[in-house]
C-alpha cells in the first residue's frame, strides 16, 4: 500500500468485520476480507469487487481462494507458512503471470 502512494500514517488493517477497506492510491488499493462470506456467493458478488477491478483497482483479498473464478478467475496467490515463515506466490492467469514476473524483477531492500 505504501509503495502505491499510501501516506506513512495511514494504517492497513485487515477489514475482518467491514469486509471491504478502500485506500486512495495509485491504483486505488481495495483490500477484503472474506472469511465470513467463505459460502456465500451472493453476498460476495454484492461487494461489488469485480466491477472495481475491471475500473482498474488493485484487489487485495484475504481468504479469496474460493471466489477466484467470481473475481476474475486471474489471480496472484499468496501462501502464508508459519515454520518457517515464508510466502509463496503463485499466478493462476496471463495477467497475474506479468506481475509475478515484474514482481521478480523487484529487488526488496
Amino acid at each position: 500500500a505504501k509503495s502505491l502512494g499510501l501516506p506513512p500514517c495511514v494504517r492497513v488493517t485487515s477489514p475482518t468485520f467491514t469486509l471491504v477497506h478502500e485506500y486512495e492510491t495509485e491504483p486505488r488499493l481495495v483490500h477484503a476480507d472474506l472469511y465470513r462470506l467463505l459460502e456465500d456467493e451472493r453476498a460476495v458478488r454484492e461487494l461489488g469487487l469485480a466491477p472495481l477491478r475491471d475500473d482498474g483497482a488493485l484487489l487485495v483479498v484475504e481468504w479469496g481462494s474460493s471466489f477466484e473464478r467470481l473475481l476474475g478467475g486471474d489471480a496472484l496467490v499468496l501462501s502464508l507458512a508459519r515454520d518457517p515463515r515464508k510466502v509463496a506466490i503463485s499466478a493462476t492467469g496471463p495477467r497475474s503471470g506479468q506481475v509475478l514476473e515484474a514482481l521478480r524483477k523487484i529487488r526488496v531492500k
